[in-house]
């Protein structure tokens, strides 16, 4: 269960990126050591994209961005997409709060909270266990009215 490594390196504990409390990179110079989606890899040109550099303006200020690994694309953001995507992973622990998980059609979803929450806990055990159903927090609305 998780992002596949294909090539390169996974975040190290030196990677991360300190936030100070008005949620702005502590350090403006930072370089961003990031992870790529295949998709990403692709669109930065052929050969080996591991040590590529790319620069990102951001509110912050120009970020510099250094592609230390890839993984294979997966549905990422919009759960109805396909996969495929370009996406960024950046290694800042303290901006991390939410992950979205679309289960199999016929998964129950009790067996699949379980499976996730015995995950969490063994690699994550300092912080709860917390769900929502995206169907819950959602209104539908029709044109007419909602």
């Amino acid at each position: 269960m998780g992002m596949k490594l294909m090539e390169g390196r996974d975040f190290e504990l030196t990677d991360q990126v300190r936030i100070t409390d008005k949620g702005k990179p502590a350090d403006s110079s930072q370089v961003y050591h990031v992870i790529i989606t295949a998709a990403m890899a692709r669109l930065l040109g052929k050969g080996n994209v591991i040590g590529k550099t790319m620069e990102y303006g951001s509110n912050f200020g120009q970020m510099h961005l250094v592609v230390e690994g890839v993984v294979k694309d997966d549905v990422f953001g919009d759960m109805y997409s396909t996969s495929g995507e370009p996406v960024v992973f950046y290694c800042v622990p303290g901006a991390t709060t939410l992950m979205y998980v679309r289960i199999k059609p016929n998964t129950p979803p009790e067996k699949a909270l379980a499976g996730m929450e015995a995950i969490l806990k063994k690699e994550n055990p300092g912080y709860p266990f917390e769900y929502r159903f995206v169907d819950d927090q959602l209104t539908i609305c029709s044109r007419a009215k909602c």
